[in-house]
């Protein structure tokens, strides 16, 4: 999953919310998990600066590379 798709989920799971069909409880764990990969992802864009490692195969971010959307 990268940024865009998971802006959409998010933007899914606000509507599902709204309208009822999700309950809080399970958007509250959704919000979460999706906090948890932006926060990891922050990590490692930190990890690769202070370390000045080039991107590479070994230390992608999945979260931010793009797939056309």
């Amino acid at each position: 999953m990268n940024a865009n798709e998971l802006q959409i989920e998010l933007s899914e799971l606000y509507q599902n919310l709204k309208n009822g069909a999700i309950k809080p409880p399970v958007a509250c764990e959704m919000n979460n998990a999706a906090g948890k990969m932006i926060n990891l992802a922050k990590l490692q864009l930190e990890y690769m600066r202070l370390g000045k490692a080039a991107p590479s195969d070994s230390n992608r971010i999945g979260l931010l590379e793009s797939t056309g959307i």
